[in-house]
């Protein structure tokens, strides 16, 4: 009996996941027998690109951009699945990494705008599907988390896979694709803040052959936040479609069309949110601004492809294409601290921002791999472009500034027209890094080596009357070389300790006080660690890394007086338990230790200081439980604690925000259990910050703090076929 071709494609894509079969032959019986078509045998296991069982990933692309395990990956990398996004319903990416090491979340609190999130202190940039999403001053791409199958957090320096970016990391967003088999979702929920919001996730084949499959993700939400006259409105589509000419070739067209109509978060003095001041507390729901004068509005849309073909057996050519634009515009009454030498009447003033950027991003890999006698080799080349149009306009009331009384509630009166204009900034930035990484395996190590060379042309030009004169129109035209190099260890019971090092760069568009042009904002990263995928206690792995990260040529500042100065250091610890304990229970721990300081600046008084907004340490711990019995099957019930210290909130380092802990809940109850006509249908209810606790958390000085996002409650219904 002889296997048929699609058998033994299919042992072979067995073998390509993880998975070992032999197939033995007797020549006599081959001869003998006639040729019997056998039924495919079907193989199943993660890939880096797709589903995770449960909440515990094991491969990766995000730190090697090929699929590979992350216990033989010597980078710290973390990966929240949908598992655990739709245990805890986040409603976006600040929310999903609420319960991920290394990360500060939701810094600005109650911020619609934006995802504001730091990797081991420094402002981390966001990606998807391993290309950047496009960033200018403040229009930042964003993408729901309904519409992915994870997000993966790449620690420490990755210029030497994506070029520009700081040394704290990056996080990788992955999408979800079309699926061989039908399937379907439905969600709507409803409760406080957010009003109501609906769901829809359906996918499939399109033909018996399933060489064309397609999925079509919507999500629409009509929200309040806890200020008052701040609506949080988000409507957002994301269709995409494969095809497969063959089993060696397949591309996955993509788009993605979101549009958030909110308002702005408020800009609080100190003296009434977290410290003192005699007329007392300023309202969490304050709202400093004119309903009728206050909007928000963030457009964005991309459209681009997912391609692969395996030339051979051992050669693979991907290609990863995206056009994406951002559209950003606030109309909005901040707040200046309070005027008059009192602690009553705060300064407000009118401010308009307009910031669209255009981006387009390709990257091409070509992945061989190969033996050399005893040694293992993962040969990845590549080469990728990016470019980016922005165009920027900051205006503010000038000198004709309103006053508003928070204890009252009364506005004494408002900021005049649009007076001054910052910022009229068109610029443009043009990078092509050429990358080839190494990924050698010799008995239980795995060596990685990589380097990648980076050109980046930039031009500047600022049309504003207030700009700079000596800073109107600048070019730059940087290289930059970007290295790691990491080595890690696999121990039959599950233990596999690493060594890291890695560079990175950010080029720097615009100009420096003086009229000249920065140079690019470099950085290194040493790193050891251990991670632990143990193999008597079900699905789990640990994680615990120690690192030293120093950036140079930092920008301090911003346009048109910023400045390029010193040497920032941040020390820091991490760890990471992701594991399933038992049947149906689940433990997520997370604790970060960070000791920032500032090691060089212009001026030397703020020398020896920690950063602003980093706070020493950050935990949480998340236990959710299935009940097993069969008087309580179906239901689920789960919860976390959260601890963030304060921060300073200056360079200067004279005042520090208060340290916060919250308490989340979460209950969930499969109704197939209690009837098959259910089958597929499931409530569930989500409590955050559970307590309403009334917290800051961050400020930029004394002038400007942030309160924390107040008590949510979500009531979710479900049906999945």
């Amino acid at each position: 009996m002889v296997p048929s071709r699609d058998v033994l494609k299919s042992v072979r894509g067995g073998l390509l996941a993880g998975t070992s079969l032999v197939l033995f032959l007797s020549p006599a019986l081959a001869q003998s027998q006639p040729e019997v078509e056998l039924p495919a045998i079907v193989v199943s296991g993660e890939r880096a690109n797709g589903p995770v069982e449960g909440t515990v990933a094991k491969r990766s692309a995000s730190g090697t951009k090929t699929d590979s395990a992350i216990i033989e990956t010597p980078q710290s990398i973390s990966v929240v699945p949908k598992a655990q996004i739709e245990m805890q319903k986040a409603q976006n990416a600040s929310e999903a990494l609420r319960y991920t090491p290394g990360i500060t979340a939701e810094i600005y609190g109650n911020d619609p705008r934006a995802d504001w999130i730091k990797i081991r202190g420094f402002q981390s940039p966001d990606y998807l599907d391993g290309l950047p999403l496009p960033r200018g001053t403040y229009a930042w791409g964003r993408t729901h988390p309904f519409f992915l199958e994870r997000i993966e957090v790449l620690k420490g320096p990755a210029s030497v896979l994506y070029g520009q970016t700081p040394p704290g990391g990056i996080y990788n967003q992955v999408s979800k694709l079309p699926t061989d088999e039908h399937q379907g979702e439905v969600q709507l929920s409803g409760g406080h803040p957010t009003n109501g919001q609906a769901k829809l996730d359906i996918s499939g084949p399109i033909d018996a052959d399933k060489r064309f499959l397609y999925r079509f993700i919507a999500a629409g939400r009509l929200g309040e936040t806890s200020v008052d006259h701040v609506d949080n409105d988000q409507i957002a589509v994301a269709p995409s479609f494969t095809i497969r000419p063959s089993d060696a070739t397949e591309l996955t067209l993509l788009g993605n069309y979101q549009n958030l109509d909110s308002g702005s978060l408020q800009f609080l003095p100190s003296q009434g949110t977290f410290s003192y001041n005699p007329n007392g507390r300023i309202p969490r729901d304050t709202f400093l601004g004119d309903p009728d004068y206050d909007d928000f509005n963030l457009e964005q849309s991309s459209v681009g492809y997912q391609f692969r073909h395996d030339v051979t057996n051992d050669l693979t050519f991907r290609q990863n294409l995206r056009f994406s634009t951002v559209d950003y515009d606030l109309k909005t009454i901040r707040g200046f601290g309070f005027g008059g030498g009192q602690l009553q009447n705060i300064t407000t003033r009118r401010v308009e921002i307009r910031d669209r950027v255009d981006a387009f991003s390709v990257d091409n890999q070509l992945e061989y791999s190969f033996d050399t006698g005893p040694v293992a080799h993962r040969v990845l080349a590549g080469l990728d472009y990016r470019h980016l149009d922005i165009d920027y306009f900051f205006g503010t009331s000038g000198g004709s500034t309103g006053l508003y009384n928070p204890f009252t509630r009364t506005i004494v009166s408002l900021p005049g027209p649009i007076s001054t204009i910052t910022n009229d900034v068109d610029q443009s930035q043009t990078q092509v890094g050429v990358y080839l990484q190494d990924q050698i395996k010799f008995d239980r190590f795995t060596l990685m080596l990589s380097g990648r060379h980076d050109w980046v042309d930039g031009e500047f030009t600022n049309r504003a009357p207030a700009a700079n004169p000596l800073a109107r129109n600048l070019s730059t035209d940087d290289r930059a070389f970007s290295g790691r190099a990491g080595l890690i260890y696999n121990f039959d019971n599950g233990l596999a300790p690493f060594v890291s090092y890695a560079t990175s760069f950010q080029a720097n568009v615009g100009a420096l006080a003086d009229g000249s042009a920065p140079d690019p904002t470099t950085g290194e990263q040493w790193e050891a660690g251990i991670k632990y995928q143990p193999q008597s206690w079900g699905n789990s792995m640990l994680q615990v890394s120690g690192f030293s990260i120093t950036q140079q040529d930092v920008i301090a500042g911003a346009a048109p007086t910023q400045t390029q100065v010193g040497e920032v250091k941040v020390k820091g610890l991490e760890f990471e338990a992701r594991m399933e304990l038992t049947r149906g229970l689940t433990l997520l721990g997370a604790w970060t230790v960070l000791d920032s300081e500032i090691t060089d600046d212009i001026n030397p008084a703020v020398i020896g200081n920690e950063l602003p907004i980093t706070p020493d340490n950050t935990a949480s711990l998340w236990l959710d439980y299935a009940f097993q019995n069969a008087a309580l099957q179906g239901l689920s019930i789960g919860g976390g604690i959260r601890h963030v210290d304060g921060s300073w909130a200056n360079t200067a380092n004279t005042f520090e925000t208060d340290s916060y802990t919250l308490v989340d809940l979460a209950a969930r109850y499969d109704l197939g259990k209690a009837s098959p006509k259910l089958k597929g249908a499931e409530l569930a209810l989500n409590v955050s910050n559970l307590f309403d606790k009334e917290y800051v958390s961050s400020c930029n000085d004394l002038n400007t703090c942030y309160w924390g996002n107040s008590r949510t409650v979500l009531g979710t219904l479900t049906y999945r076929w």
